[in-house]
């Protein structure tokens, strides 16, 4: 007899709430240990400039907040860039279609309030899934604003001239070719791993 894979364990409202919140703390817990190890690495008084962090996953089967802020913060220490812990914003198992994310919104909000100078994400991916919807977020609410934004692995950063406008468009593009030919065999995978 064949396993039934599709077969979903039913869990409570109250396991749900309970496994949020323990992911949360283990979050937490991950960022401040990688927050101590940088900042002692290098210290406010020596950076050039103040930055902030944002990253994002979208299933409930990833965890990698913790390993995006990591090579964030390896990449802010070569530039220069201080992220002070209460510039760092995430959300966890929230989709790039969804307009409102929890860190999301703070980040905007942080961005309108000018509280930082240089904002670092991990690649293109992380702020939307639309290619349209990446331009147009890092051209009038990042760079019009005066500004700075670094994409980690897409090795793209908006203080290279107008090339970024290109390089931003190409990859946010791919991102999203990639997302849609993937999602059901990233699915399946994940499916597969839960049983």
């Amino acid at each position: 007899m064949k396993p039934n894979y599709k077969a979903k364990v039913k869990r409570t409202r109250e396991q749900i709430a309970q496994e949020r919140e323990d992911l949360v703390l283990k979050t937490v817990g991950e960022i401040d240990a990688i927050v101590a190890e940088y900042h002692a690495k290098l210290p406010r008084k020596q950076a050039e400039s103040i930055g902030a962090a944002y990253a994002r996953y979208s299933s409930r089967f990833q965890e990698s907040i913790a390993d995006q802020i990591r090579v964030i913060f390896e990449a802010a220490i070569k530039a220069g860039i201080f992220i002070p812990s209460e510039k760092i914003f995430y959300d966890l198992a929230v989709s790039g279609k969804k307009e409102r994310r929890p860190g999301f919104n703070q980040l905007k909000e942080a961005i309108e309030n000018k509280e930082f100078e240089v904002l670092l994400v991990f690649t293109t991916s992380r702020l939307y899934r639309k290619n349209y919807k990446s331009m147009q977020f890092v051209e009038e609410e990042v760079v019009e604003r005066g500004l700075r934004a670094i994409f980690v692995k897409s090795r793209l950063d908006t203080a290279d001239g107008d090339n970024w406008r290109t390089m931003l468009q190409m990859y946010s593009f791919l991102d999203e070719t990639y997302a849609g030919m993937h999602s059901a065999h990233i699915q399946a995978a994940h499916e597969t791993l839960f049983l």
